[in-house]
């Protein structure tokens, strides 16, 4: 962050210098952005003075610069807008360069479009060098909670974190470790294993599973025995069931890929980060997008239908569309 505001700093700063070098660069008493009678004639000789090369860089500079911005301030979005605009401003410079003797209208028309651009770039002078101090004033700062570099800043102790504290594993560990071997074999496996036997192992655990159960491979659930699939539900591949404490998958609901239950949570403003886990309810004939994400004591809404990639950490109505991040209702599921 702190680069993109030096980033930032800079650019104005570079602006700042090419106005004044055009500033310089471009002044003559015939010619000039601005009138300069106010100047002493023993400072305004040496202006006088100034040869084709550099009235023309004046001019160049100024031209790219005031277009440049007032392009982007005016939002010309189309080419021929942009080639107008800089054909206009270009018409001093090809008048200097060609040297164009004109009728009195001409050069009251060139001494009028001399002011105007000296105005512009009298706009984006003020505007650059403001943006430049406020830029400045920003990041001037003083850091009032800096800290010696061996003191420490944060409350955090992970060394004392306790993973009993706020977890009932539900299981021993031996049966814990059997069910992980089953799952390996039988889960996390790319090879089609029929949804029955997938069912069978599920139950065999202590998992509840109705009917018509549709498990697909590579489907990763932590603890079976905290899990109650209802009838007729799919859970798509690669879905993952953080189940530290109860899931709930009602009847007709679709799980679809990579989707993620989570279950678990740490308190962040516990030094020792203890756990802050809680249970997930998905109700009947609801849909959960693939990549959806679904936080701990989240219940979603019998019918609601959540898009893919959706941030769900509140509970959502009944047959509504929900999306987004955090996930919100957008529309009725139903039309009728």
């Amino acid at each position: 962050m702190r680069f993109i505001k030096y980033a930032s700093f800079l650019r104005h700063l570079g602006f700042a210098l090419i106005v004044g070098m055009a500033c310089y660069l471009g002044l003559r008493e015939d010619s000039c952005f601005f009138s300069i009678s106010w100047i002493p004639r023993k400072y305004s000789v040496q202006i006088m003075h100034a040869t084709m090369y550099r009235n023309f860089i004046g001019f160049g500079l100024l031209g790219i610069y005031v277009g440049f911005c007032f392009a982007k301030e005016l939002r010309i979005r189309s080419k021929k807008g942009y080639w107008i605009f800089f054909g206009l401003l270009a018409l001093p410079v090809i008048k200097e360069l060609l040297q164009i003797p004109l009728p009195n209208r001409h050069a009251t028309f060139m001494g009028t479009f001399h002011g105007v651009s000296g105005a512009l770039l009298g706009l984006i002078l003020g505007k650059s060098v403001f943006s430049l101090i406020y830029l400045f004033v920003i990041n001037w700062k003083p850091n009032m909670n800096s800290q010696a570099p061996n003191q420490q800043i944060t409350r955090t102790r992970l060394d004392l974190f306790d993973a009993t504290d706020g977890l009932d594993r539900g299981k021993p560990k031996l049966y814990e470790a059997v069910w992980y071997l089953c799952k390996c074999f039988f889960f996390l496996s790319p090879l089609p294993w029929p949804s029955s036997l997938r069912c069978f192992f599920l139950r065999l655990f202590g998992a509840k599973v109705g009917a018509g159960v549709v498990i697909k491979p590579r489907v990763n659930i932590h603890f079976p025995w905290k899990l109650e699939l209802c009838d007729h539900s799919w859970l798509g591949e690669e879905v993952f069931i953080l189940n530290f404490e109860v899931v709930k998958i009602g009847s007709h609901v679709c799980i679809s890929q990579r989707a993620f239950l989570c279950g678990g949570n740490h308190d962040f403003r516990d030094e020792k980060f203890r756990y802050r886990n809680a249970p997930i309810t998905i109700e009947d004939e609801a849909w959960i997008g693939a990549q959806t994400f679904v936080a701990p004591g989240v219940t979603v809404g019998a019918g609601a239908v959540v898009s893919a990639c959706s941030f769900v950490n509140q509970n959502l109505p009944p047959a509504m569309i929900c999306a987004g991040n955090p996930c919100e209702a957008v529309k009725p599921r139903w039309k009728s």
